[in-house]
């Protein structure tokens, strides 16, 4: 599944979603945010988030594994400087750099390729919303993103989490209906290139999908296997008497992923270490799955391609149009408040 939540983790860099939580930071900071009077204050407040942010999700990330040299903030505040600017093929660029390192999760061998990296997290930390709007260049202390970076580093951040949330989510707030009004232009535009695509070309067929429907209609006969509307498919290998998440929680699950013919593509299992995230952040087959169970169950996901990643491929482990089946074990729930 590390190949999945790759791509989940590069959405919310690429977004500047993983800099901020969006889930009751308005309702429990009690922090006096005063401090965001001046655009100086400002600037520097919004800096210093973003380097407390750095240090504590970013570069610790389990799902990234970066190397300490990777973990460069001078080289990452660089990427940032360059991604403020909103230059689309800049972006595009930098997450096909990222995608190829995490995607094929071989660590950077040298310092200039490390730095390489740094940068293009940079770039991509911000570009997901420079690349929608107009971001003023002082609108962001980079010192002290520096500042609050090596402060967060050395244990001694003068913001908690709840005053970062507060301070970034107050920083995007303006841009909100902006981004929406080009979320949906390019929505409508990719939109009417797949209608034109489709009135002059038919795909061929994709052998996989085939496989998996079969595989499914087998499946479904077996004991123990529900089959839900949807067409995903479930069984239970241990029942839970804990909390029942929903999908706007976040959750710590251990998984083994594997296709359909037993190849495993992604094992937090394997790893040794549980992974923790967003329920809405996972593919749909997720979204549907993780709210069936309560804490302490243990369930066995088979997923059709469709509530997968459908006709896109994500790595080379998970060709397009693949059936996916997660053992997944629902280790805590923690509920939005």
């Amino acid at each position: 599944m590390k190949t999945y939540i790759l791509s989940i983790i590069l959405l919310i860099i690429g977004s500047s979603a993983a800099c901020q939580s969006t889930t009751s930071a308005n309702k429990k900071s009690t922090k006096k945010t005063s401090t965001l009077d001046s655009p100086a204050l400002k600037a520097h407040n919004i800096g210093y988030a973003y380097g407390v942010t750095v240090a504590q999700q970013i570069f610790p990330n389990p799902l990234l594994v970066m190397t300490e040299e990777e973990q460069d903030i001078d080289a990452f505040i660089q990427g940032f400087k360059e991604g403020i600017k909103g230059n689309e093929e800049t972006s595009f660029a930098a997450r096909s750099v990222l995608k190829n390192r995490f995607g094929n999760t071989v660590p950077s061998t040298t310092k200039q390729e490390a730095k390489k990296i740094a940068y293009n997290l940079g770039i991509n930390a911000i570009s997901g919303l420079s690349t929608l709007v107009t971001i003023p260049a002082d609108a962001i202390n980079l010192e002290a993103m520096k500042t609050g970076f090596k402060e967060a580093e050395a244990g001694k951040a003068k913001m908690d989490s709840i005053e970062v949330d507060v301070i970034l989510n107050t920083f995007r707030e303006p841009y909100q209906s902006v981004i929406e009004a080009k979320r949906k232009e390019r929505i409508a535009a990719q939109q009417k290139i797949q209608d034109q695509q489709l009135l002059h070309a038919t795909p061929p067929p994709n052998p996989n999908i085939a496989a998996g429907k079969a595989f499914l209609a087998t499946n479904a006969k077996k004991e123990g296997v529900v089959t839900l509307a949807s067409g995903l498919q479930y069984k239970i290998i241990r029942e839970g008497t804990g909390i029942q998440p929903t999908i706007d929680d976040r959750v710590k699950t251990h998984y083994h992923g594997t296709t359909i013919d037993g190849k495993v593509f992604d094992s937090s299992v394997e790893r040794g270490e549980p992974a923790t995230f967003g329920v809405r952040q996972v593919i749909q087959g997720w979204q549907e799955g993780i709210p069936l169970m309560k804490e302490g169950a243990k369930y066995i996901l088979y997923i059709p391609q469709k509530l997968a990643y459908g006709m896109q491929s994500p790595s080379a482990d998970i060709p397009a149009g693949s059936t996916l089946i997660f053992e997944v074990e629902l280790i805590e729930v923690n509920p939005k408040q």
